[in-house]
């Protein structure tokens, strides 16, 4: 097997920026695990001495730690060594939960500066859970390695399965995979539809507790997952009918 290039400083520098974003979220969560309020409001769920928040800490923790691992794997000569199998696994976990508060978290930031947002009184009478300060520093976060793992990661894939996904503009795959993946755009149609539903105020499908915690934050984290929604389907079709022009254009500049 050919020795993997080093990776630039450019790269380089985006895994130590990945690494550094982690430290606000494992700093805290490490704390709470040591029992300390840092961060907590009196009257929070957190603060019930629950066997389940400790050991969902302790995962959240570990999870978070992975992106230290994993910004190493997509950086370092070891990281092309990795089994497929095993970097997928986080990179699609890492997807699935950084995506909606990469889009998410802004755009309620941008509807409160709107003045669309709940008021200071209907804050002050919601259910205390986190001092606000929390999520600013641990979202922003999660931002900063959402962006840096995808710069690390889109290289990484170009370089090392590069050459596996040259092939005739527009092959299709084979009949069991369009067909899978014409459920999984209809199911994502269907389930978007849902979440656009409930950012508009719907209540199908909620129950009582749900419908009372209707906010210009539910509303835009619904919008949210819908749009991620709708874009894994569009992804799964595209694929499956072989990518498009543009598409290859794309994957073949690099640009």
């Amino acid at each position: 097997m050919p020795r993997a290039p080093r990776a630039g400083a450019g790269r380089s520098a985006l895994a130590v920026v990945a690494m550094a974003a982690t430290v606000p979220y494992l700093t805290l969560k490490t704390a709470w695990l040591a029992g300390s309020r840092v961060g907590i409001p009196d009257g929070s769920v957190l603060l019930e001495p629950r066997p389940f928040i400790t050991a969902a800490n302790a995962v959240t923790v570990l999870m978070d730690a992975a992106v230290i691992v994993l910004a190493l794997a997509l950086t370092r000569p070891w990281g092309r060594r990795v089994p497929s199998w095993l970097l997928t696994v986080p990179v699609f976990t890492a997807t699935g939960l950084l995506t909606p508060i990469v889009l998410g978290f802004p755009g309620q930031l941008l509807v409160r500066a709107l003045g669309l947002g709940p008021d200071a009184a209907e804050r002050a009478t919601s259910t205390p859970f986190l001092d606000p300060w929390v999520f600013h520093v641990v979202y922003s976060g999660f931002i900063v390695q959402a962006l840096a793992l995808a710069g690390l990661f889109v290289p990484y894939a170009r370089e090392r399965w590069g050459r596996r996904w040259q092939g005739a503009l527009g092959s299709r795959l084979p009949s069991p995979t369009g067909v899978v993946a014409g459920a999984a755009a209809a199911l994502s149609a269907v389930v978007a539809a849902a979440h656009f539903h409930w950012a508009l105020g719907g209540t199908a499908g909620l129950d009582a507790e749900q419908i009372a915690r209707y906010s210009s934050d539910t509303a835009v984290a619904s919008a949210v997952h819908g749009i991620c929604t709708l874009t894994a389907g569009a992804g799964a079709v595209l694929l499956a009918r072989g990518g498009t022009r543009k598409g290859m254009e794309w994957d073949n500049t690099g640009t």
